[in-house]
């Protein structure tokens, strides 16, 4: 785990923060701006020191001053006692910024090799010749920089990032300097080297989509505190209410489990299986699948004849009236405890004397899920 206690006042904003962070896989720390996500990492990195707190990383202790005097004046940012920080430089962490920041002076290739001695090492070489396949940047070596797009650039900037052997990838909004074709352009690479790159990722946004497609986990900022840590199905109803969500809907962590021979991909969660559309992805891959609450449906039994090919047996949490006249939020909780919505109307819930703890047997349609 990496563990962070943050303690800070500054003229108008104060940081409190204690969490733990799970050393695999990808974190995202989101929330509004402002709410203390940039300031965190750089904590973590030790580019802002910050005092009266701690920090570890797998047991490694990177800061740990919060034993000082009491009336202690110095500032949140000035200078720690060298004994209780360990130096950016020692923590053998890779900081991907907003801007690339490239050397203007050098070619991509120039670019990859400088701040790496064993370059022609061929282990490194290897690693290289993983990270230009992995990130589509081989035709570009010979480029300048200044010839580059920006998500070209900002891919460029992951590559040497990553061939210094980081313990850690923090990575600070990188897509947020890129127009929207620049985004789309670089995301789908971002999300192969999280599925693929071992290195644990701690990724700052504001973006919903992103962490949606990129995060194993998220810490949920809100004016300098964490209000939430854990996994992203569970945060989705907090997520949506921040983002502004106007359409509520469901994430479910699912397995692929088979490409079947009829176009479709069978998807399973401890008991719960779902048809979905053909997805490019290998058996045994991690699939997230949103589904909107106005694409469920109620049924009281599973006997009925139906085009729909997913139906799950459910159990009714909460009835709440919707926003817009005549309809109602209904939350389920599926077999394996993950929560699902449905919209419907109240003249249907009527109908059917929905109520809560009542079982019943939801319909999702298959080309409904994203």
């Amino acid at each position: 785990m990496l563990d962070v206690q943050l303690n800070a006042h500054f003229p108008d904003f104060k940081l409190a923060i204690d969490v733990n962070i799970p050393t695999s896989g990808v974190t995202a720390l989101f929330g509004a701006s402002g709410s203390g996500k940039t300031t965190t990492l750089r904590a973590i990195a030790g580019l802002t020191q910050l005092t009266n707190s701690c920090v570890r990383f797998n047991g490694e202790i990177w800061q740990s001053n919060r034993t000082q005097k009491k009336h202690s004046q110095k500032t949140p940012t000035q200078r720690i006692d060298s004994r209780d920080y360990l130096p950016t430089h020692q923590r053998q962490i890779g900081y991907v910024f907003q801007q690339p920041n490239l050397f203007p002076h050098l070619n991509v290739q120039g670019n990859l090799a400088f701040g790496c001695p064993s370059f022609k090492q061929t282990k490194t070489q290897r690693q290289l010749d993983d990270l230009v396949e992995m990130l589509d940047i081989g035709h570009l070596l010979k480029r300048r920089v200044q010839q580059l797009s920006g998500g070209e650039q900002q891919r460029v900037a992951i590559a040497r990032t990553l061939l210094t052997n980081p313990r850690l990838l923090l990575m600070d909004e990188p897509l947020s300097a890129l127009d929207q074709k620049r985004k789309n352009e670089v995301l789908p690479y971002l999300q192969r080297l999280t599925q693929e790159l071992a290195t644990p990722i701690i990724y700052v946004t504001h973006s919903l989509n992103e962490v949606v497609k990129l995060a194993h986990n998220i810490v949920l900022f809100e004016q300098g505190r964490v209000n939430y840590s854990g996994s992203i199905a569970e945060a989705w109803p907090r997520l949506q209410n921040i983002n502004g969500s106007e359409e509520p809907s469901a994430v479910l962590e699912l397995s692929l489990v088979e490409h079947c021979h009829d176009g479709l991909t069978l998807l399973q969660s401890q008991s719960v299986e779902l048809l979905h559309g053909q997805i490019e992805q290998t058996v045994g891959s991690r699939v997230r699948c949103q589904i909107m609450a106005s694409d469920v449906s109620i049924s009281l039994s599973h006997r009925d004849q139906s085009s729909i090919l997913n139906r799950l047996p459910a159990t009714i949490v909460q009835l709440c009236p919707s926003a817009k006249l005549g309809e109602v939020l209904v939350s389920l909780r599926l077999e394996d405890n993950q929560r699902i919505y449905a919209l419907l109307t109240q003249r249907s819930c009527d109908f059917l004397q929905l109520m809560n703890n009542m079982q019943v047997w939801i319909q999702i349609k298959t080309l409904a899920i994203v």
